[in-house]
């Protein structure tokens, strides 16, 4: 089983945390779609990352997985040094590592090296299978030992495959992220307009003042910040903290969603109300409309009646 480096198990975890962090966005993209409908471009882009994922595991297990071949134990110290020291410049990057003094230890089953302050070890087991490389006396990595042509290689597992395939699997779930992002925040806006849209203007201003006052603006603000991240996003960037604050955005804005669900029972019945009052307010205007009509017709008639009555006098 393979030793990954402190850089490639920062990126697993920055991987993991990633997910995490998509995942309950999914949800609450699935959860504001009326039809539960999930989104078959996130599933492709999440399918695809754990495809790359499972091959950076492969090679952690050892089960499928390319070896980079680093310098031969029997030419150290020798004429392998150099290969040596390009290996240790770019595993522990120290500049000064072309100075390094590197010696071998009598029973010839570990290789030392000193660089200015730092020191590092190479230990080979009984076996001669396995090689592990110790930096400081703190951090570790293990290698891979192969007899080949009666000399004993050190390989190390292929980084560049491991993290080609961490980025490949970082990219597609950024992707999926900001494209659930994206779903969502536009879904909330759509959502929001058609909850508050049914009600009117005197109904929201007496039951959720706060609406036209601070949510309305707020979110307005907040959605075209959305937009305006939207279009300058760069999912090769791979900027954990930037899409962080894209999930907070999103977040905000589904909190409004949920306050005017939260008042939905309330507006209907004020609206209810508002709606009952007015009809009883066309009823009296009718009544008294027609009151006034009766009113005007029996005047009217009574005064043709007085008018009649005195032009037939003598």
């Amino acid at each position: 089983m393979c030793v990954f480096d402190n850089d490639v198990q920062d990126r697993v975890k920055e991987l993991t945390e990633l997910y995490i962090i998509v995942k309950e966005i999914v949800l609450y993209s699935e959860e504001i779609d009326p039809e539960n409908r999930a989104d078959i471009s996130v599933i492709n882009e999440l399918r695809n990352a754990f495809d790359h994922l499972m091959r950076v595991y492969a090679a952690y297990f050892e089960i499928q997985h390319d070896y980079e071949f680093l310098f031969s134990w029997d030419f150290i110290p020798g004429d392998d040094n150099d290969k040596l020291k390009k290996y240790l410049k770019n595993k522990i990057d120290v500049v000064l590592v072309g100075n390094a003094k590197i010696t071998k230890s009598d029973d010839g089953k570990t290789i030392r090296i000193f660089i200015a302050e730092h020191s590092s070890e190479i230990e080979i087991n009984e076996k001669k299978e396995k090689a592990t490389l110790i930096i400081n006396n703190n951090r570790t990595h293990d290698l891979k030992v192969k007899e080949e042509n009666g000399k004993l290689n050190i390989y190390d597992y292929d980084s560049k495959y491991v993290e080609l395939n961490l980025n490949k699997a970082l990219a597609h779930v950024y992707r999926a992220g900001y494209d659930t992002l994206d779903r969502t925040t536009l879904f909330l806006r759509r959502y929001i307009a058609n909850e508050i849209k049914i009600f009117s203007v005197e109904t929201i201003n007496s039951v959720f003042p706060e609406y036209y006052k601070d949510i309305k603006p707020e979110m307005e603000e907040r959605i075209d910040v959305i937009v305006e991240r939207r279009i300058e996003k760069d999912v090769g960037d791979q900027n954990f903290e930037n899409f962080q604050k894209y999930v907070t955005l999103m977040k905000t804005v589904y909190g409004y969603y949920k306050d005017v669900l939260k008042k939905k029972s309330a507006l209907i019945e004020f609206e209810n109300k508002l709606k009952k009052k007015e009809r009883r307010k066309m009823i009296r205007t009718i009544i008294a409309g027609i009151f006034v009509v009766i009113i005007s017709t029996i005047i009217l008639c009574f005064g043709r009646s007085l008018i009649s009555i005195f032009t037939r006098s003598p």
